[in-house]
């Protein structure tokens, strides 16, 4: 037995060897030796007593043997020509079974760049490089913009008159013109105010605490643009004039994309631009396209002065100058445009009603509208080019937007909350202290953890000139789904309070944007099943793509000198990613690669040990499905949730050292990484379960061999994180700030907050207990007394004194006013003001 299993080992080992995967190869070889070692032991045990000492050598002696005959072997496979051989062997199988990649699909994965999530994938996570990264901050004009001008702001919102309208007010629209709030991202030279990728996610984040519409009015000329593209891709010309006009708000600029035939699939545009001459501002023969069009869903366009427009080019007249690399050609591919929405033959003015959030959106359409070549972004040379633009900058813009707009939200859920379930009592308890709501009220402040800590360390490597494509798909639907959670959770816990419409209500406006932000730039149900894993583990696999390009080489002969590159190490990486799975799955992950000590090196531990498991089951995946994973979008979505879970913990444990590793945030810490990994877990031991052999079975339990083994997630933990963020304490302020609080106490976040502060108030809390201890003998109260008349008699009777009677009547009046709901009038609806 300990022959075969002797010789099974170095066969692994050899296989490693070949490979020449040197961290694989370390790696798998102290497992091997380790295990040897331990056959060794008990074999020489099995012969105490045994007189012959020859016995006990003679099996070692073997192994050495076997070890000999292997090096032997791993000489003269080491020779090219041999390699050669064996590549050819794998050669029609993988041509058969690794996906095909269109031209289309190529521009996508090659559009944008590489982060840590690649290290995930590949089960290399370095805790000591990813605690040197650095977490921006603002600077001192940042923070001033935030402390000012986005407070002056949210003071001129009456979200009423907004919904009413339809529509920002006047006094908003010429605000974020005159004050920037429309070309917060571009440069400073070109009048911009040149904000980072943080202070842009926190300025949208403060906003859409306030109010909807006015966050989406300012996200979108700072997303996708067309500011940003300009940027990239304009010519010197076309920056120097539109992008100083886009910062002072001179020009409202959108973006059109969408059309009924083609949502998901932006690549079908049926929008054409054919290349003719035609005239121009007097110009009789201009050489330019003339464009027809029909777009919908677009965001500002009912106000724009600018549109930026995604189409298809063609030259069926071969008119493009003799130089052009696209001469002779008649199709030439998306391009894309910067429009006057002034020209002829442009509709545009209708709007959509996007689920009642009055944000301006609507559609447009153009009828043989004749451009100069230009207005094409980047001039006539970017013909053509416009899906590489496209994906780079809605890459950039979908990690920023809409989950800063998810972080407000579960901010905002976290706050008010935990504020209602504390100032709202029944049964003669606060509503927190129930099990059940504490329970609820620990999952928002996990989701709100979870969706910061993302965002900020996305937006920090944005900040650091990444453009990290896989990374912006996973928070984009991943934050927004923590939010759409957040919400119904917000509203289960309020009851009727929430339901009431009004301008009491805080969660209104953003329940009703939650189907918007799971829409927009990349449905979720999308970007989780097609985007993140099936284009990310191409982007991200160290070897899948350079075999991939190997095989689509038409000489046989180079394909598979290329294809030896990369198919020996591969082998070695598939290797050591099963000997570090199992080596950390039997140990509990107690010796994987870790930082810290205590609940932070535990945490370290849980997210390497399963990001092995995810490397190693996406090659199994791979070698079993091939290209038809790309079409299994059930399992990919799994693969998904398991990558950007292991994301999401990594960006939890990031976040904790960047605020010192506070001891009381570490069962939040726990809680939340843990939550994150077991989900994982059991989508990798789903995976596995369901691969089309026996041995798939058998590996979700060699590696997954318990189903909690980082510890149990108690009762008592979640109802003490609940108890935590129901005080007034540093934790609740650190992750509820960022919003926006209105000096008016008619402002329906600053009624519950000030009902929140009265009610944990120390000195409160010392009449409340001692109303609720008097004797026997003191006051009652009568029926139909009011509370003032009855605390005048207890007074009276010396048990609290006047200041406190006050105190406690003036808390007892703002939780009545915090937990009330708007009356309207039977006639007009209009709001019945109510005193109490």
């Amino acid at each position: 037995m300990l022959l075969v299993l002797s010789t099974l080992f170095y066969i692994w080992l050899l296989f490693l060897a070949i490979a020449k995967n040197k961290k694989s190869f370390i790696r798998s070889i102290i497992s091997v030796l380790g295990i040897t070692l331990l056959f060794l032991y008990i074999q020489l045990t099995s012969n105490i007593g045994d007189t012959d000492g020859v016995t006990k050598f003679s099996v070692t002696f073997v192994d050495i043997g076997i070890l000999l005959i292997t090096l032997v072997v791993l000489f003269f496979v080491s020779i090219k020509g041999l390699r050669l051989w064996v590549t050819k062997l794998f050669y029609d199988k993988l041509k058969n079974t690794l996906p095909k990649i269109s031209a289309t699909e190529m521009t996508v994965i090659q559009a944008g760049n590489t982060w840590i999530e690649k290290n995930i994938l590949q089960g290399e996570i370095d805790w000591y490089e990813i605690n040197k990264i650095k977490i921006n901050d603002f600077t001192a004009e940042e923070k001033s913009f935030l402390a000012t001008e986005v407070n002056q702001l949210c003071e001129l919102v009456v979200s009423e008159e907004i919904k009413k309208n339809k529509n920002l007010s006047p006094e908003i629209w010429k605000y974020i013109r005159e004050k920037g709030f429309l070309g917060m991202v571009l440069p400073k030279k070109y009048g911009g105010l040149g904000f980072s990728a943080h202070a842009h996610s926190a300025v949208v984040a403060k906003l859409a605490t306030c109010s909807q519409p006015l966050a989406v009015t300012v996200m979108v000329p700072n997303s996708l643009g067309p500011g940003e593209l300009l940027i990239h891709y304009g010519t010197e010309e076309q920056r120097n004039y539109y992008l100083p006009r886009l910062a002072k708000g001179v020009d409202i600029p959108c973006f059109a994309l969408t059309s009924p035939v083609a949502g998901s699939d932006a690549g079908s545009i049926e929008d054409s631009g054919t290349v003719c001459f035609g005239e121009y501002q007097g110009n009789a023969k201009v050489l330019g396209l003339r464009l027809n069009w029909e777009k919908r869903y677009i965001t500002l366009c009912p106000v724009a002065t600018l549109l930026g427009l995604a189409f298809k080019a063609y030259d069926p007249d071969n008119l493009l100058p003799v130089n052009h690399p696209l001469k002779g050609k008649v199709r030439l591919g998306i391009t894309l445009a910067i429009i006057p929405t002034n020209l002829p033959g442009i509709q545009i003015g209708n709007r959509h009603d996007p689920m009642g959030v009055s944000f301006q959106n609507g559609p447009t359409r153009g009828k043989d509208v004749f451009i100069p070549m230009d207005h094409i972004v980047g001039g006539i040379d970017r013909i053509g080019h416009g899906w590489q633009m496209l994906t780079e900058c809605l890459s950039i813009g979908r990690g920023i937007s809409l989950p800063s707009l998810s972080v407000a939200g579960c901010k905002l859920t976290l706050a008010t909350t935990t504020a209602y379930a504390t100032v709202r009592e029944q049964f003669n308890l606060p509503v927190a202290r129930f099990e059940a709501v504490a329970d609820r009220i620990c999952t928002l402040a996990e989701n709100t953890f979870s969706t910061e800590s993302a965002q900020r360390l996305t937006s920090s490597s944005i900040d650091e000139g990444t453009v990290p494509a896989v990374i912006t798909a996973m928070i984009k639907y991943k934050n927004t789904e923590l939010l759409r959670n957040s919400v119904n959770i917000a509203f289960d816990i309020h009851g009727g309070r929430a339901i009431m419409c009004g301008p009491r209500n805080y969660l209104e406006e953003i329940y009703r944007s939650i189907p918007i932000a799971i829409t927009v730039e990349g449905a979720n149900i999308l970007t989780q099943s097609l985007i993140v894993f099936g284009q990310g583990i191409m982007r991200c696999h160290p070897y899948l793509l350079a075999e991939v390009e190997a095989l689509s080489t038409q000489d046989q002969k180079l394909a598979i000198e290329k294809l030896e590159k990369s198919l020996f190490p591969h082998l070695g990486y598939v290797m050591g990613n099963l000997s570090s799975s199992l080596a950390y799955g039997y140990s509990f992950g107690h010796f994987a690669p870790s930082i810290g000590n205590g609940v932070l090196k535990r945490m370290t531990q849980a997210v390497s040990s399963t990001s092995y498991i995810l490397s190693l089951t996406s090659d199994l995946a791979l070698l079993l499905y091939g290209g038809n994973l790309k079409r299994m979008e059930i399992a990919s979505s799994k693969f998904a949730t398991v990558w950007t879970n292991l994301y999401y913990a990594l960006s939890c444990i990031k976040r904790f050292q960047v605020i010192n590793e506070p001891k009381n945030l570490e069962p939040l810490l726990r809680i939340t990484v843990l939550d994150l990994v077991y989900q994982a877990r059991d989508n990798l031991r789903d995976i596995l379960s369901d691969l089309p052999i026996v041995p798939g079975r058998v590996l979700a339990t060699l590696l997954l061999p318990t189903n909690r083994p980082f510890g149990h997630i108690s009762n008592r933990e979640r109802v003490a994180v609940s108890e935590l963020f129901c005080m007034n304490n540093g934790p609740r302020v650190l992750f509820t700030d960022n919003l926006f609080r209105s000096p008016s106490i008619e402002h329906p976040l600053t009624r519950i907050e000030s009902a929140f502060q009265a009610v944990t108030d120390e000195k409160y809390k010392l009449v409340a207990r001692q109303l609720k201890s008097l004797p026997i003998d003191a006051p009652k109260r009568l029926p139909n007394e009011s509370l003032s008349d009855w605390l005048n008699k207890i007074v009276s009777a010396g048990y609290i004194s006047e200041e406190q009677k006050r105190l406690y009547v003036h808390t007892k009046a703002l939780v009545l006013d915090a937990v009330m709901v708007d009356e309207f009038n039977p006639k007009d609806h209009s709001v019945v003001v109510r005193r109490n």
